[in-house]
């Protein structure tokens, strides 16, 4: 145990419970004690923490204060904070304190903490002794969370793989020390990373480290402001940019727009593309103070960052006021001059609001194919889909590989086969499109990869090089698709491959640098189910925890929230005996539910949350929000009928079963998991008045059964492998049938 730290928490505890704070310490009240001796375990960690203690004002009014000791604890510690308390009980924002320097409890927090931005506060939601008491339980669940965590170890292994991962781990614990012994001592010594990547890399580690004045004076620096970066490089580049002087010491938005049109923006340009690109507050400040002294429309911007949490942090939405939104309308004839004028000033979302606002033009597909390449978004994939089916797709086509030709210098395409790692390496650095890539998968036999074992390696190897570099985001679907082909083929003895290749390929998303779009993320998540589905060790669990907790923040709006209970519920069905911390991941998305927004959310979702939420011990009484449309259920169209399920997946129909009761209590659910067709299935199947089969989780020898047994009765094929998809399933067809 840390002598000189358990000092310094004896002395914040008699700061902290002194005048001003009602409570006492040491007390004679047994919850207090019991929460301080439960915040008391985390004196062993390393480092100490983290700490919530309640505070009692003059009023009664109950606060509680958490206290991180490093930056990568609180930013764990916001996480689980979100998912653990989240808005259901308190006032929780996600947001440190707003320090008062004479708050003698404030400067208490942050001395512990050492920092501001390691402490947070939240009250409590009402003054009633139930939500009190729920409140405090989710602060002894938090603790409890965090005390169980593992910690990493660097690992032996010296390969360029292990050691990026391990560089990416010590930023993210705050070891500067073996942060850049990993890097300039093993790393760069390697010899392996382009020049391009070792920019990309040196910047990582100056900004983690706040190492502001290295980076403003990296020879590299012009360099990388002209060339396409990461998004998490832009996003470094960006919190330097904000740090210009006079900007960090200008408060007012007209001052800051002025002097950031002046001085700032035309040295940085447009750094963040756009709007899915943003992955910190400062990327999305600077994204927004771009677009605003560029010209773009303030609420247009506003509505672009909405169901984005940095979209609601308060450096974001003072730059706009409370008006309605503006339509974007293109003037007959102007579509081609706004166009041209948008991708000059860099605003790539603008050119696509504006493409899709105006009718398919040949003159407009370069502009079309070089604001997709620079947003990746689900309305840019939708557009081309269009431009295609009105120009065809040769012209598309043409377009897209004369910007890559652009990007490159030169072209370069494969007429003879080469190795596959070989073929990955040209997607990545666009030496090849993903299409004409697409192509040579389904002319090569891909059974290449199980008769030679060193094409299974260099691929491996090809998928870590992209994952160190700029080049993930093309790489990933491609490796997909590889890996769908070579599921298809492989025998038996030769699943190890795949799951292998798998592994990779979920490490490449997770480490990826670009923001994730939805279908790559359900891709991504299904290859999750089926890693899962053969078991993996504790360890394993816990890195796909951890992967899935970094890389789904930009996932946690209310369009993705169907996915993401999808997620939980396979990381559920999937955990292993253990130490493992699922709650991690599964509080921030349970916790997205709220008054203001379960309106837009799937009830069936919220369903389903409501009851993952309990199983995992929230008690977030999602369900609540949803009384009203309930009892709408309830009374229109209440149906006392039975129902069948079938699925292989136990745990998903189990949980769909327990919802559909609880929300039509006479109804009766039969279900099945057979693989086979099976003489219980199909007396179940000939006797239930509803049939609802999980397609996608299902046996064709079975589902064939099913369908013969049915003949004309109402069957109902579930779209979907969650819950969700199965009560949705029950709830269309039962109003549908109640309405007529």
């Amino acid at each position: 145990m840390n002598g000189e730290f358990v000092q310094r928490w004896q002395e914040f505890l008699v700061t902290f419970y002194g005048s001003g704070n009602q409570l006492d310490w040491p007390s004679k009240v047994t919850k207090l004690t019991e929460l301080v001796e439960k915040n008391e375990e985390g004196l062993d960690s390393i480092p100490p923490g983290p700490f919530v203690l309640p505070h009692r004002d003059h009023d009664n009014r109950t606060t509680y204060f958490a206290i991180a000791t490093d930056e990568a604890q609180a930013q764990e510690l916001r996480r689980i904070l979100s998912g653990v308390v989240g808005p259901t009980y308190t006032t929780f924002t996600g947001r440190p304190i707003e320090l008062d320097n004479s708050n003698s409890i404030h400067m208490a927090a942050v001395g512990l903490a050492g920092s501001a931005d390691g402490v947070f506060q939240f009250g409590v939601v009402g003054d009633s002794d139930g939500v009190k008491a729920a409140t405090r339980r989710q602060v002894l669940m938090l603790l409890d969370l965090t005390r169980r965590r593992p910690r990493h170890r660097v690992e032996s292994s010296d390969s360029f793989w292990r050691l990026y991962r391990e560089f990416e781990r010590a930023v993210a614990e705050r070891d500067e020390e073996l942060a850049k012994r990993l890097l300039y001592g093993s790393i760069f010594q390697k010899g392996t990373l382009s020049g391009r990547n070792r920019w990309y890399l040196e910047v990582r580690y100056l900004a983690s480290f706040q190492r502001w004045e290295e980076l403003e004076q990296l020879p590299s620096l012009p360099d990388l402001l002209r060339l396409r970066r990461p998004a998490l490089v832009s996003d470094a580049l960006a919190e330097l940019a904000l740090r210009t002087d006079p900007l960090v010491t200008t408060q007012t938005v007209p001052e800051r727009l002025k002097v950031f049109d002046e001085q700032v923006g035309p040295r940085f340009q447009a750094l963040v593309p756009s709007v899915e690109s943003v992955r910190s507050i400062a990327s999305a400040e600077y994204y927004v103070l771009w677009q605003i002294t560029t010209g773009d429309i303030p609420t247009v911007i506003r509505d672009r960052l909405k169901g984005l949490s940095w979209g609601e942090a308060t450096e974001v939405k003072r730059y706009f006021v409370e008006e309605p939104s503006t339509p974007v309308v293109v003037p007959e004839g102007s579509v081609s001059d706004l166009v041209n004028e948008a991708l000059l000033c860099g605003q790539y979302d603008r050119v696509l609001e504006l493409l899709i606002a105006a009718e398919p033009a040949e003159n407009l597909i370069q502009a079309l194919a070089q604001s997709v390449q620079c947003t990746l978004n689900a309305a840019a994939g939708s557009l081309i889909d269009r431009y295609r089916d009105t120009l065809g797709d040769s012209v598309v086509d043409e377009a897209v590989n004369r910007l890559r030709i652009a990007d490159i210098g030169e072209a370069q395409d494969i007429s003879t086969p080469t190795s596959w790692g070989h073929q990955i390496n040209q997607v990545a650095t666009g030496e090849i499109t993903e299409r004409r890539f697409n192509e040579l998968v389904e002319e090569r036999p891909v059974l290449d990869l199980l008769r030679r074992p060193e094409e299974v390696e260099g691929l491996v190897e090809a998928l870590q090089r992209a994952a160190s570099g700029e080049g993930t985001r093309p790489v990933i679907d491609p490796a997909l698709r590889i890996l769908r082909r070579l599921e298809e083929a492989a025998a038996t003895e030769d699943r190890h491959l795949v799951t292998r290749l798998r592994w990779e390929i979920i490490e490449l998303w997770g480490l990826g640098n670009d923001p994730g779009d939805v279908t790559t993320a359900e891709e991504v998540v299904d290859e999750i189910d089926k890693l899962l589905a053969i078991g993996c060790s504790v360890e394993d669990y816990q890195r796909l925890i951890e992967t899935m907790c970094v890389v789904w923040d930009p996932f946690l709006t209310d369009r993705c929230f169907g996915l993401g209970i999808r997620a939980i519920e396979i990381l559920a069905s999937g955990q292993p005996t253990g130490e493992t911390d699922l709650r991690a991941f599964a509080g921030p998305v349970l916790s997205r539910v709220t008054s203001a927004n379960v309106g837009r959310l799937g009830v069936e979702d919220v369903l389903v949350g409501d009851s993952i939420s309990n199983e995992l011990g929230f008690g977030l009484e999602l369900r609540s929000l949803l009384t009203e449309v309930l009892e709408q259920s309830q009374e229109e169209f209440s149906w006392s009928g039975t129902i069948g399920l079938y699925s292989l997946d136990e745990a998903a129909t189990r949980r769909a079963a327990a919802v559909l009761e609880s929300v039509f209590p006479d109804l009766e659910i039969r279900s099945s998991h057979d693989h086979v067709a099976s003489d219980p299935l199909r007396a179940m199947t000939s006797n239930v008045d509803l049939m609802i089969v999980a397609t996608r989780v299902a046996k064709h020898a079975a589902t064939d059964a099913i369908r013969e047994a049915r003949g004309d009765r109402p069957l109902v094929y579930a779209s979907g492998k969650g819950s969700s998809s199965i009560v949705r399933a029950a709830l269309e067809w039962i109003t549908s049938r109640e309405a007529l």
